[in-house]
């Protein structure tokens, strides 16, 4: 299990805290670069803390796509911090449905982090996008699942707010409980127009059922990745200093260019079956 991973400020104790939950096949670490630097502007008020997924994916079910980014195979397995990690799998049955292997765990793993954690906000990409939603409707409805609670009590108080990245309903009996009601958390929800790993149509699906008022929705003209381009930069850092308490005035990144973003790939699987 790896090991979270914050960047120590003299003025912590001061600052929001946000929990930063990274896409299938990254870690921590390769999230905490992806996002550096918003996470170093956001540094006087935010502390962005990334955290691992508890599931080493098997470097030969990523072995195409290892290929496809140009990275020796055996550094990818020898480098800690390119050990590729996700949140679950996806398992077919064998009949008309789908379940999400190894769910159940994150969710322990992280109950028993948030019991000893304090988090303003979370912040989530892909699978971690999804992740932060139910995390958040666990909070929200601690109800819906009790093996979220610890002696029948929520293990730590609601989000302020989240941002989401590439989200989607995973497959599976827990999350059609959890998703068959809206929710009231506000979340500032991103997708790609180009997105082929996890299309449009499943991220609007999660942004019907967010009932709050404060909720945002933007796209950025790109496939399935969190957009960095210097307007988008300059976004995330107004937004996560605004928080929730007034989203609408944070300037669109869409409304001062409609250059397209640098494209980057976190995990390609154009041509696969997308494995979440």
């Amino acid at each position: 299990m790896g090991l979270p991973v914050n960047h120590p400020h003299p003025t912590s104790n001061h600052r929001k805290r946000i929990l930063m939950l990274h896409g299938y096949a990254q870690n921590a670490t390769t999230f905490s670069r992806r996002m550096a630097a918003v996470r170093k502007a956001c540094a006087d008020e935010v502390e962005m803390v990334f955290i691992d997924a508890p599931h080493v994916l098997n470097p030969v079910d990523l072995a195409t796509n290892i290929e496809r980014m140009n990275v020796d195979p055996s550094e990818k397995v020898n480098d800690p911090t390119l050990t590729p990690r996700g949140w679950w799998a996806k398992a077919d049955t064998g009949k008309a449905e789908s379940h999400a292997t190894g769910l159940k765990a994150s969710l322990e793993y992280l109950r028993d982090y948030l019991a000893h954690e304090h988090f303003d906000a979370v912040f989530g990409f892909s699978q971690g996008a999804s992740m932060s939603l139910i995390v958040s409707i666990m909070l929200e409805k601690p109800h819906l699942y009790e093996p979220f609670l610890i002696d029948r009590k929520p293990v730590h108080p609601r989000f302020e707010y989240g941002i989401c990245v590439g989200a989607f309903i995973p497959f599976g009996s827990i999350c059609e409980t959890l998703f068959a009601t809206p929710f009231n958390t506000p979340f500032l929800h991103i997708y790609g127009k180009y997105d082929v790993v996890v299309l449009e149509e499943r991220t609007k699906r999660v942004i019907e059922l967010n009932n709050s008022s404060s909720k945002r929705v933007e796209s950025h003209i790109g496939g399935h990745f969190v957009p960095i381009s210097p307007r988008w930069k300059r976004f995330f850092i107004d937004y996560i200093r605004t928080g929730s308490a007034n989203p609408g005035c944070v300037l669109s990144p869409s409304a001062s260019s409609k250059s397209l973003d640098p494209v980057f790939v976190e995990l390609d699987v154009t041509n696969a079956a997308t494995p979440f």
